[in-house]
């Protein structure tokens, strides 16, 4: 659960088979903006995925840059 400021009107997930499924009252919560809020939660489980597959592939993040919602990764691969 992710408390929203809202006594009583907190977020959940649930797992559906492979996917996760957002459970909310939104009508009840005034302090975060639906969409936003998905579209956040997307972006960061897109980029912990590529962190971790690039980790098994043996690259590694040389630059990070993070501006306007946009995640720009710089990577490498070690070259032995």
């Amino acid at each position: 659960m992710i408390p929203t400021g809202n006594p009583g009107y907190d977020l959940g997930f649930r797992k559906e088979g492979n996917t996760y499924e957002m459970v909310a009252d939104w009508y009840g919560i005034h302090n975060i903006d639906q969409d936003a809020f998905l579209n956040k939660v997307q972006q960061r489980y897109a980029y912990q995925a590529v962190m971790e597959r690039m980790k098994e592939q043996g690259f590694e993040v040389v630059e990070e840059q993070d501006e306007d919602n946009t995640i720009r990764l710089t990577v490498r691969r070690a070259v032995f």
